[in-house]
Parts: C-alpha cells; structure tokens; sequence
C-alpha cells in the first residue's frame, strides 16, 4: 500500500506480539490541502495563548528558581501563591520528565536542598525540590 493507497486496498499483514496480526484497509482518501483560516482560526489561537502562557511559566519558574536559590525562596513562594507538594520517590530508570530532571540535579547537602525547573507528564512547568 503506497502513502496516497487507492480506496479499497489493503496493506500487507501487521504482526503483533507472534500471535496477532492485522490488516489495514482504505476506505477513503483525502489529498492533502491547507484549510481555510475561518475553520482553523480558533485552534490557532488556542495554540498562540497555550504557547505564550507555557513560556510565561517558564520565565517565573526560573524567577523563582533563583530566588530558591539566594535563599529568598520562602518569601517569592508565598507572593507567587506557590508551594512544593508532597514529597515523592522517584525511580533512577524512570521515563518520566520528572525522574530524569531529578538524577541530573547535584547531590544535595544535609539541610541544604537542591532546586530545578523542568516539565512533568502533562507539560506543566515545575520546580522540584531535593533535599538529604
């Protein structure tokens, strides 16, 4: 089956796992084109806000991530309205944003935690704190 497969073909057998497989039929072809800017305007405007909203984020994350860091962290934390959740174990194998954020951080000292920014599963911006 070519990339613009005719209506009515079918592609080749798809083997899963040894013991499944599928066949994949076209039913209907569209070309591709541009669409019209009134039926995609909405969602480009969604991804403009989306994308100016995710770099604000940043920009105050890293604002506060240098504040954690002069030890002013407590102070911008509250005026931000902000704290750290829970604590959590992270896995050193883990896939997740989170995990490979935290085993790139230096080690922490007693008492003395390590800060970073970075993004979860969902996208969303977050400050991770380490501590001994």
């Amino acid at each position: 089956m070519g990339e613009n497969g005719a209506p009515g073909s079918n592609s080749d057998i798809i083997t899963v796992d040894g013991d499944r497989a599928f066949v994949l039929r076209i039913s209907e072809h569209k070309a591709e084109a541009v669409k019209p800017l009134a039926e995609v305007k909405a969602q480009v405007s969604d991804i403009v806000k989306h994308n100016k909203a995710e770099q604000q984020a940043k920009l105050d994350a890293d604002k506060l991530l240098a504040a954690l860091k002069d030890g002013k962290g407590d102070e911008a934390m509250k005026a931000a309205g902000l704290s750290f959740g829970a604590p959590q174990t992270l896995s050193r194998t883990g896939q997740d944003p989170l995990s490979q954020l935290a085993f790139t951080l230096p080690l922490p000292q007693q008492g003395k935690p390590v800060y970073g920014v970075g993004s979860n599963m969902q996208g969303d911006v977050v400050l991770v704190r380490w501590m001994k």
